[in-house]
């Protein structure tokens, strides 16, 4: 018990000195086995939970689910989300932020990362609502929680990595996102209409024009029936997790190419934070299993 205590200490004393949270369970998870097994017995244990954690099939959805997210978010899909958006709602006191959660969804369902999907939003969103004269305050507001709905609207990378860490099937926290995902988005929207009525803070946009509206829309169809096809193809045993994340970059890779918004600098760059945000994660992965390991070792849990 003391030293599961002092592991616990090490642990929190890394992260209060800003050790990035995967190296900190890793020391902390291979210092306690090597207390507790010995160094040699520790270091198979080391090499064949790294192994395990990241070599699951599912988690080749992640690098691909991210894939697909960097080369759409390449394409300029955020501003065309808000523009279709804004087309239909923005006539209304409050439309612009309204229309930014709708395209909030849009690139929730596109991304997966809630990160990714608020840095997008905060760069297009909130500019536009400033020069609309909306208040600091609601236009920062909405950008920000808008941008959790990747958490929960498919294909979030969290529900990927949840159900690789659980073994639970990753098409059925798929589905079980969308609902939540809709009612939180709606409920957003319910609330801005609020402040929009009651204060100054959201004036009232451009008249609603019908043609420009469906105009508009056409430049995000093909990536919500790409997410449909994605989200049918798992749900309906079709394919797994990771060959509907490999339909879904073929697919994106299409529409981007097709609308001539991709360029080859663009694509290297794609690729290349792909890499980068899968490194990130499969560290995660790998070094939570190792402190679980130990924890598992210590009859603890």
């Amino acid at each position: 018990m003391l030293t599961f205590l002092v592991i616990l200490t090490v642990l929190a004393a890394l992260m209060v000195n800003r050790v990035p949270i995967a190296f900190a369970m890793g020391i902390a998870g291979t210092l306690g086995l090597a207390a507790q097994l010995g160094i040699r017995p520790a270091l198979a244990v080391l090499e064949r939970t790294f192994f395990d954690s990241s070599a699951s099939f599912i988690l080749v959805a992640v690098p691909l689910f991210i894939l697909m997210a960097e080369l759409l978010t390449a394409g300029d899909v955020t501003r065309r989300a808000i523009i279709a958006c804004q087309s239909w709602v923005g006539h209304v006191r409050g439309g612009l932020a309204i229309a930014t959660v709708g395209a909030s969804v849009i690139l929730a369902a596109l991304v997966g990362s809630s990160t990714a999907s608020t840095a997008a939003m905060a760069a297009s969103a909130f500019p536009e609502m400033r020069a609309h004269r909306y208040s600091d305050r609601l236009a920062a507001a909405v950008v920000s929680v808008g941008g959790t709905l990747a958490v929960v609207v498919p294909p979030s990378i969290v529900l990927v990595v949840y159900g690789v860490l659980t073994e639970t099937s990753i098409g059925k926290l798929f589905i079980a996102g969308i609902i939540p995902g809709l009612l939180t988005a709606a409920g957003l929207a319910v609330v801005i209409k609020f402040i929009a009525n009651t204060t100054d803070q959201a004036p009232k946009g451009d008249p609603f024009v019908l043609n420009k509206a469906v105009r508009d829309s056409r430049h995000v169809i093909p990536m919500i029936l790409l997410m449909v096809a994605v989200i049918g193809a798992i749900y309906g045993g079709i394919a797994s997790p990771s060959e509907a994340a490999a339909l879904g970059v073929m697919g994106s890779l299409i529409i981007v190419l097709f609308q001539r918004s991709l360029t080859f600098v663009q694509f290297n760059k794609s690729v290349s934070g792909a890499i980068r945000a899968t490194v990130m994660i499969v560290t995660i992965v790998a070094c939570s299993a190792i402190f679980s390991n130990y924890l598992a070792f210590t009859r603890i849990t």
